[in-house]
């Protein structure tokens, strides 16, 4: 692990022990560090591009993760039970 990931797992590791209420404290402090490096925002993906090739129809998306959402419950039931 190279040694700038190792700093972002520590840091990732500390945060999950910053008590709740000081979280936006340091979201502010970040977010003044980003601004007095000049950090450009990161620009939101557009992955349809990526997955053009594999002809998903995500018109009725909403009745799909409804239909999955089902399939996993009754799948999650039925190991429960053997």
């Amino acid at each position: 692990m190279n040694k700038a990931a190792l700093k972002k797992f520590k840091i990732s590791n500390n945060l999950s022990m910053l008590p709740d209420n000081k979280l936006d404290d340091l979201n502010d402090y970040v977010e003044f560090l980003l601004h007095s490096y000049n950090v450009p925002a990161k620009k939101p993906l557009n992955l349809w591009g990526t997955w053009s090739h594999l002809d998903l129809n995500i018109d009725d998306l909403e009745n799909d993760i409804r239909i999955l959402r089902k399939e996993i419950e009754l799948n999650i039931l039925q190991k429960q039970y053997y």
